[in-house]
Parts: structure tokens; C-alpha cells; sequence
């Protein structure tokens, strides 16, 4: 059974793999910025209550992502795979192209240092 974390899955594309990997016997977690946005998601997955996890998280705060990971690390053990489905469609035009990606890099820099120190390999820092 393989763990899985999906940014911004409670609605749209990320609500879609969600319950696509649940139905394949994934534990999934289930994640976004808006509250009522994951008791939307509850509803829709509540046939798989015993294996999803839903956390919110906000992927532009890095204290945000770092409990979403420790949450999931918590719940399932370790984690398999991490979907960055979230902070795609920002509404913000940025005047430089380098503060979205650095968000970008952020959220797959947090989720590689974690496995890292789960599977004993040097983090990135």
C-alpha cells in the first residue's frame, strides 16, 4: 500500500487523483488552504474515511507544508509519493518570475528533505 500526499486536492484535478488512488487501496492525504473547501472533500471521499487524512495547508507558508508532511509522516509512516497540485494557478502577478518558482521549489524542497532523513540519505537543505 503506498502513501500518498496531494497539495490542493479538494477540489478539481487533486479531488480527482485523490479518490482515483484511494479506490486503487492508496492512503491518501488530502490537503488545501480553505476550510470548507475540505469538508466538501470529506463528503465526496467519505467512503474512505479509514484511509485518508485531511490537513489544511496553505503551500505559500513553509510552516504550513512542513505540518502537512510531519501530519501525514505521523499518520501513515512514510511517504511514498508527494503531488504538488496547489499554488498552480496564483493570482498574483508577480513582477518577477523567480518568487513563483522559489514557492514551487519550497513545497518540493520540504518533501525531499523529509524522505531524505526518512530513508537515511543527507537532506537538502
Amino acid at each position: 500500500m503506498k502513501n500518498i500526499i496531494i497539495t490542493g486536492s479538494t477540489k478539481g484535478a487533486g479531488l480527482n487523483m485523490a479518490r482515483e488512488f484511494l479506490k486503487a487501496g492508496c492512503n491518501v492525504t488530502v490537503s488545501g488552504k480553505d476550510e470548507k473547501n475540505l469538508e466538501t472533500a470529506k463528503k465526496v471521499l467519505s467512503g474512505f474515511s479509514g484511509s485518508v487524512l485531511y490537513v489544511k495547508c496553505n503551500v505559500g507558508i513553509k510552516e504550513e507544508v512542513e505540518n502537512l508532511w510531519n501530519e501525514s509522516a505521523g499518520r501513515w509512516g512514510q511517504i511514498d509519493y508527494w503531488i504538488n497540485n496547489a499554488g498552480q494557478n496564483c493570482p498574483h502577478k508577480f513582477k518577477r518570475a523567480d518568487i513563483w518558482i522559489a514557492g514551487c521549489c519550497q513545497k518540493h524542497a520540504i518533501a525531499r528533505q523529509r524522505a531524505d532523513m526518512e530513508h537515511g540519505r543527507p537532506g537538502v537543505e
